[in-house]
């Protein structure tokens, strides 16, 4: 019988995470900040709730978040493009090229950006829920 249960676990399981296989273009796109802003595509949770939240970002090449800051911390890796960041008393922007792993701390101003020639695509996971509140600088 503990065989079985076994067996039954594991195709459960394996059934369970074929289920969570999304591709990039089975994603539903958004732009929360205007038709000038990045492009959202979530896989996990949504903008504004308290919930774990992953999505995928794409900056038209050229494009610049203008400075905001997060409530929680992120984890980011750079899938395409060289991406860009600059915080809040920083006197030049720090490149990312695609394969970047990077984190950004909460409640800190910062920008973000793409540089001109590709766009970017950015894959982001909050642990806490994902939200932007805009500031001016």
């Amino acid at each position: 019988m503990t065989k079985l249960a076994l067996l039954a676990m594991t195709v459960l399981a394996t059934t369970a995470l074929a289920d969570t296989h999304i591709k990039q273009t089975d994603l539903h796109w958004m732009q929360p900040f205007g038709p000038q802003g990045p492009q959202f595509g979530f896989v996990e949770g949504k903008l504004g709730d308290s919930h774990p939240a992953s999505f995928f970002v794409k900056f038209g090449a050229g494009g610049d978040s203008g400075w905001h800051f997060h409530n929680h911390d992120y984890k980011a890796v750079v899938l395409a493009g060289t991406f860009t960041e600059q915080q809040d008393g920083e006197a030049a922007e720090t490149q990312l090229p695609a394969g970047t792993y990077f984190t950004q701390p909460a409640k800190i101003a910062h920008r973000n950006g793409c540089l001109k020639g590709a766009d970017c695509l950015v894959y982001v996971h909050f642990d806490d829920g994902a939200d932007s509140t805009p500031v001016k600088h």
